[in-house]
């Protein structure tokens, strides 16, 4: 009787150890095939995702691997997850798409630090929160867009992606002045979200703030250099509009110095 009590205890615990290590081993070995040619890297994210906390060490090893979108994809799932590393893969994300051109990884990063904002203070449903995403970004009016991202947003008022997305809702059909407020309220969360800050300066351009619109326009670049190309034209025209602006200044203060 004891020997089979024994055998039992011990066939649970052998059963306990590999439950406990499956999901690190099994982590390792996704993170080792993120950086292989021929795989599926954004399904093994999502894998590595749903595993949770149980992927943190392989997530963490895989931060100093020697295949640099490998190094990428683990920062992003760090900083997804909120781990204690995630000011950190934050950090290596941001550089890297600060290297513009000169780093060919930039794609990546751009993508995976949005994934990052846009989840941050978000509600559960990844896959509608992506559909409202590419809603607000059309042409076409959607209220109903709209009103679900007010709904959402007045339930998770700290929720990133929410306010960019409706930010972008409200430029695409010309409301320069929500859309501006909802980039600043984007920016207060987040203050590199090139995106917000691009969208903002667009929209101080168009209601009369060349200057603070340059200073959106031209932290969006430095953030992330490979919008330069997107946002040339509004570049030109707020330098041209604030140079006006500040020579009128100098102008008036001319007028009302006193005459000596």
């Amino acid at each position: 009787m004891m020997r089979s009590v024994g055998a039992g205890c011990g066939l649970f615990l052998l059963v306990a150890l590999a439950w406990t290590f499956y999901d690190p081993l099994a982590s390792l070995n996704d993170v080792a095939r993120l950086g292989a040619a021929d795989g599926d890297a954004e399904a093994l994210e999502r894998t590595l995702e749903a595993r949770g906390r149980g992927a943190l060490w392989a997530l963490r090893e895989g931060m100093s691997a020697p295949n640099p979108a490998v190094r990428l994809r683990c920062a992003g799932l760090l900083a997804r997850l909120n781990a204690p590393e995630s000011a950190q893969a934050e950090r290596l994300l941001l550089e890297t798409l600060a290297r513009g051109e000169r780093d060919p990884q930039g794609a990546l990063a751009e993508r995976l630090l949005l994934e990052v904002w846009d989840r941050r203070g978000a509600p559960d449903d990844d896959a509608r929160l992506r559909e409202l995403r590419r809603g607000a970004q059309t042409d076409t009016p959607d209220a109903e867009t709209r009103r679900e991202l007010d709904l959402l947003i007045g339930v998770h008022p700290f929720w990133l992606g929410g306010y960019t997305a409706r930010s972008r809702y409200h430029f695409t059909r010309g409301a320069w002045l929500l859309a501006a407020q909802d980039a600043l309220q984007a920016l207060v969360l987040e203050p590199n979200h090139f995106e917000a800050l691009a969208t903002r300066g667009r929209c101080l351009l168009r209601l009369g703030y060349p200057e603070q619109a340059l200073q959106c326009l031209e932290q969006a670049t430095r953030v992330h250099p490979r919008l330069m190309s997107e946002l040339e034209a509004d570049l030109e025209r707020s330098r041209k509009e604030a140079a006006v602006e500040r020579e009128e200044r100098l102008r008036q203060r001319r007028m009302e110095r006193p005459l000596s």
